[in-house]
């Protein structure tokens, strides 16, 4: 009689956690795509559905400030990005760890048990845990509020020690304390911008930070309170077919840079994937192709004329470079479409960006960490740019009603070069083009479908 109804009681409980995990979703509307989730307003916290297809899937996570600080006395903008990881799920008891791989440390020809060695010998970093909330058809319902209701992208840091760039070097800025927390009560995950897409998901938090100090430096309307948006992206890997290219160190690229214990103890361990787009000629045959998708930049819709037409235009000389490297129209710029997030990872963006002061305008690419190919870019244009060129160009240009030609030293030299007329010289002047965009003006293997230009390859340095 007692075994019987220990057993009834087992089976009422498991009727009871059956109904419970099919109530856990009841009422709440399912959104598809890369990472089918849901939306429970009255806790606050959004549901991450995974099959068991993704929980043995890796996949890439990408981070970025969605909204920006303004302020020159550090490197927080808007879509400024954040580190590119790679990153697998792996459930323990109630809870799925959100595990980012370490990159740093390969063996990228070495056997299985060399591979295994080195994983085993260097650590990772578990970046979240979700709580298992319910399980229905084979998926988890896992609470992914651990995941994207944090400072993704090491904000925090700044608050507490600012800096900007001086000179062409980091220095420490003034007004910076390590007073900074973030205030969990006024954080939530904003859900106007959290989409779903078949190759990517988008989910955005709304952050804020409190400081005891007071502090305005950081553009605030109430001292000591700030408030952000942090953008988190999630996608498959790319498709195979991708040939990572090793650095040359007399070229200024960035990209993946880790130690790989399967060279030979003749070579050094260090190496250097590249950062470059996947360019690929629809006729390996031909001397001159279309490639199979091109390189398309979107143009914000934020940026003004005329400078929105010279930003067009000048990234479009890009073409002529690529003809001669055997790619035609390998470039496309088309404008961001209405409503389009800058860090939504299907739109390679040029974004006007406005701060507290002039600032630099700058390139970032997001990339798979394994290969070094970009997947996403964020150009930013600073707005002050087309502002101070205009105040060189008044001091420097001779007035109209004076005549001061005896005193330009280099009157014989207006119009020596013949391949530029007045109108390509402005234009190299605004902002959008290489000129303007280009990191360290090298100049790069574009038949590899590689470029200097940070509006084409985005590069880390100021402008």
């Amino acid at each position: 009689m007692k075994k019987f109804a220990a057993l009834a009681l087992l089976f009422l409980s498991a009727m009871s956690l059956a109904q419970s995990d099919t109530n856990r979703l009841a009422g709440l509307k399912r959104n598809d795509g890369f990472m089918p989730y849901y939306w429970d307003a009255k806790k606050g916290m959004l549901l991450f559905e995974l099959t068991p297809q993704r929980m043995h899937e890796e996949f890439i996570y990408f981070t970025g400030l969605s909204s920006g600080i303004g302020s020159i006395q550090m490197f927080a903008d808007r879509s400024s990005t954040g580190r590119s990881q790679l990153c697998r799920l792996l459930r323990s008891g109630p809870k799925v760890l959100v595990i980012a791989e370490n990159m740093a440390f390969r063996a990228e020809q070495g056997s299985a048990e060399l591979k295994h060695s080195v994983e085993r010998s260097f650590p990772t970093s578990v970046i979240a845990a979700l709580p298992i909330e319910a399980e229905q058809n084979e998926a988890l319902i896992v609470n992914a509020n651990p995941l994207v209701l944090r400072d993704v992208t090491g904000l925090m840091d700044q608050l507490r020690r600012p800096s900007r760039s001086i000179n062409g070097m980091i220095r420490p800025a003034e007004g910076g304390g390590s007073s900074w927390r973030l205030d969990e009560q006024r954080s939530a995950i904003d859900m106007d911008h959290t989409r779903g897409f078949p190759l990517n998901t988008e989910i955005e938090n709304t952050l804020t930070f409190v400081s005891d100090s007071g502090s305005r430096t950081a553009n605030t309307p109430e001292a000591g309170v700030l408030t952000v948006h942090e953008h988190i992206s999630l996608l498959p890997l790319p498709q195979p077919g991708y040939q990572p290219r090793a650095a040359d160190e007399r070229v200024g690229f960035f990209g993946e840079q880790f130690l790989d214990f399967s060279q030979s103890y003749k070579d050094p361990l260090d190496k250097h994937y590249i950062a470059r787009w996947r360019l690929e000629k629809k006729d390996p045959t031909a001397a001159v192709s279309e490639p199979v998708k091109p390189i398309t930049f979107y143009l914000d819709r934020a940026i003004p004329e005329p400078i929105r037409s010279a930003a067009r235009r000048g990234a479009l000389w890009w073409n002529q470079a690529f003809e001669q490297a055997g790619f035609r129209n390998a470039l496309a710029i088309e404008d961001l479409p209405e409503g389009a997030d800058p860090l939504d990872m299907r739109y390679p963006t040029i974004q006007w960006t406005n701060r507290d002061g002039r600032g630099w305008s700058v390139g970032m690419e997001q990339d798979d960490p394994r290969t070094g190919e970009i997947l996403h870019a964020v150009v930013q244009l600073d707005s002050h740019r087309v502002r101070t060129v205009n105040n060189y160009w008044n001091v420097l240009t001779p007035s109209a009603r004076a005549d001061d030609s005896a005193m330009d030293l280099f009157a014989e030299m207006d119009g020596a070069d013949p391949q530029l007329t007045e109108d390509e010289v402005m234009l190299r002047r605004s902002p959008g083009t290489g000129a303007q965009l280009c990191c360290q003006h090298v100049q790069s293997r574009v038949g590899d479908g590689l470029f200097c230009a940070a509006c084409l390859h985005p590069q880390r340095r100021n402008g």
